[in-house]
């Protein structure tokens, strides 16, 4: 896995979000519910005196263009991997053609229209708790914050091991049918996909996060 991109996710999600007043109004249920979501909370962010003080945004999308998203390595270790666990629970509920796509894509420039493909299709729930992870990269960006901790090869190897003596046993079967068969179908990538971020989550964010972090670092 290579860089993700979190502001060129927003930039597609934004332009999405065009015009969602107007057919909120017309009562058109055609635009996806995470956008909508978005674009309330970064309303809301602008309307804050801090946020105020570091930019001159007024709106949701003069704040995306005044100020720098934060790359998701410069979240905290908890809130990274909250990140992973939300994307992962989303990856769930989109077709496995959708879900395939941002496995074939990872590293790649159609990264970000593949990831912005998931967010048009999960629940309200699920979009709840993933923009909230958005303002908080809003935060990291207006705020400068580092990069944290990455981990050494020798702490990847270490905890890739650790992770995978967690995985279940019906899991671990189910993997190796997948690989038996190679047939690279798209419900077979997004199951590959979901498992690796499956199994990281089985550890404490302190020891994975920083893994994490090194899987999709580019600095």
């Amino acid at each position: 896995m290579h860089h993700m991109t979190p502001a060129r996710f927003v930039t597609i999600l934004l332009l999405l979000s065009i015009g969602v007043s107007d057919c909120a109004a017309q009562g058109d249920d055609s635009v996806p519910v995470f956008p909508r979501i978005l674009m309330r909370k970064l309303d809301s962010l602008v309307a804050r005196p801090e946020v105020r003080r570091l930019t001159k945004a007024r709106t949701a999308w003069g704040l995306f263009q005044s100020s720098p998203i934060g790359d998701i390595e410069r979240l905290g270790d908890e809130d990274l991997m909250r990140f992973v666990s939300v994307f992962n629970e989303a990856l769930g509920q989109v077709s496995p053609t959708t879900c395939a796509k941002v496995w074939r894509t990872l590293g790649k420039p159609q990264f970000g229209e593949a990831y912005a493909g998931v967010a048009a299709e999960v629940d309200s729930v699920s979009a709840d708790a993933w923009t909230q992870l958005i303002v908080r990269l809003v935060w990291v960006g207006l705020r400068g914050e580092p990069v944290g901790r990455r981990a050494t090869p020798q702490e990847v190897e270490s905890v890739t091991q650790e992770a995978h003596t967690l995985i279940p046993a019906d899991e671990l079967s189910a993997l190796g049918r997948v690989q038996a068969r190679n047939t690279g179908t798209d419900a077979d990538a997004c199951f590959l996909m979901r498992s690796v971020f499956r199994s990281m989550l089985r550890l404490p964010a302190p020891r994975v996060a920083p893994v994490f972090r090194t899987m999709i670092g580019t600095e």
